[in-house]
C-alpha cells in the first residue's frame, strides 16, 4: 500500500498587505502592523522545509530554484 498525501493552501496574494480588523485590534493600536501575507508565510515555508524537506529542498526553496525529488522504488 502506498500513502498519497496532498495539502490545500488557500490564502490572499502573497503581495497583499493584511491586518486585524478594528473590532478585534487593540484599542491602542499597539496590537499588530500591517504585513504581507508574504512576510507572514514565508519563515514557515522555510522551517516546514527545515523539518519536513528533503535534503537540497530548503536550499533551493532559498535560492528560488526548482527541486525536484528523485523517484524511488
Amino acid at each position: 500500500m502506498t500513502r498519497r498525501s496532498s495539502a490545500v493552501f488557500v490564502h490572499p496574494s502573497l503581495d497583499t498587505v493584511v491586518e486585524p480588523l478594528p473590532a478585534f485590534a487593540d484599542p491602542d493600536g499597539s496590537d499588530s502592523a500591517p504585513v504581507s501575507v508574504w512576510e507572514r508565510a514565508g519563515g514557515n515555508v522555510e522551517e516546514y522545509l527545515r523539518v519536513f524537506g528533503r535534503p537540497g529542498q530548503p536550499a533551493a526553496w532559498r535560492e528560488n530554484r526548482p527541486y525536484v525529488a528523485d523517484v524511488t522504488a
